[in-house]
């Protein structure tokens, strides 16, 4: 390995072996905050690759039905948020299974919900309950695409990734899903949706910790799947990508773990009985709530939600992401973290 490969390694490694530890080691309510942010983080990054402009706060206020309406959005005629809403819910159902339950053409597309029976044009091309235009993905017939598939996750091709370091067997993944015709089948979003598990299924991490478009958030063009297999420089930038990605989860986990002790903090029960604990939690595990989402998880009245929201807010705990007096969304990071 060139020197160059081996430092970028190097760094990749340590970055995401302190993040895995620092996860592992975090309090429940953390890691799922921790990954419900990175997935709307990644979402975002991962449409931008797919040249979907999306802001990971619109898809953050969308979960909440706190988002505006908006012609600007659409994208021939679809809306750019709504698409990016496909690869967020991809990556959520990637990321609640097993590794043993996704690398197989069927598994995979079972886990995803990829359409790859019927007429063509059906296939959900990776997006999945989201009906697209043709216009804006090209949809293969789904013979040809479980084809594509299979040949991305053939028993010799992922036996091959074993012999490799892992963050190397990771980008060689991408490349051989690119070149097998699996980005082309049902999309370069599902296999990068597929390297955090992948990680997990070569032992390289116990938890799902790389999320690799974030790494390249600002760097657009140097994200060249295509490369992979065959080009020390594209190598080298996907390591660099991937040191960059778990940077941002150590942020991330840095911000989350203060608020998460704060929340405790001011929102500490005066008995025994009291429900503070469990708002603190909730209010970490989610990255958008409402008075009445609040009410209805920690079985609370309205006038409770609201008096314990008032109260993380006066503290400087927690942020209004709204300006809407009758519809107010909180946050305990604020808007573009």
């Amino acid at each position: 390995m060139a020197n160059d490969a081996g430092s970028a390694l190097s760094a990749a490694v340590d970055r995401l072996a302190r993040l895995d530890d620092r996860l592992a080691a975090a309090p429940p309510a953390v890691r799922r905050g921790w990954l419900a942010h990175m997935l709307l983080e990644e979402a975002a990054a991962s449409a931008a690759l797919d040249s979907i402009a999306v802001d990971a706060d619109e898809l953050r206020l969308q979960a909440v039905g706190a988002l505006a309406a908006d012609a600007e959005r659409a994208v021939e005629g679809v809306d750019r948020v709504a698409l990016a809403a496909g690869i967020l819910r991809l990556l959520r159902a990637v990321t609640a299974r097993h590794p043993r339950q996704l690398f197989t053409a069927n598994r995979l597309a079972a886990a995803a919900r990829l359409r790859l029976k019927g007429r063509p044009g059906e296939i959900a091309a990776g997006l999945l309950r989201e009906r697209l235009p043709p216009s804006l993905i090209e949809v293969p017939d789904p013979a040809a695409a479980h084809a594509a598939l299979a040949r991305a996750l053939t028993p010799e091709a992922m036996a091959r990734w074993h012999d490799l370091p892992p963050l190397i067997a990771a980008g060689g993944f991408l490349g051989h899903w690119s070149a097998s015709g699996g980005a082309g089948a049902v999309g370069g979003a599902v296999g990068r949706a597929l390297v955090p598990q992948l990680l997990v299924r070569l032992g390289a991490t116990d938890g799902l910790v790389l999320f690799p478009a974030l790494g390249f958030r600002g760097h657009l063009g140097r994200y060249r799947p295509d490369r992979l297999l065959t080009e020390d420089g594209a190598v080298i930038d996907w390591l660099d990508a991937c040191r960059r990605a778990a940077e941002v989860g150590l942020a991330l986990h840095g911000r989350l773990s203060t608020a998460h002790q704060r929340l405790h903090q001011v929102l500490k029960p005066a008995r025994s009985t009291g429900r503070g604990g469990l708002v603190a939690d909730l209010l970490t595990e989610m990255p958008a709530v409402t008075g009445v989402i609040l009410a209805q998880r920690c079985g609370l009245s309205a006038a409770a939600s609201r008096l314990l929201l008032s109260r993380a807010v006066a503290a400087g705990v927690l942020h209004p992401l709204t300006k809407r007096a009758a519809f107010r969304v909180y946050g305990t990071l604020p808007l573009g973290m």
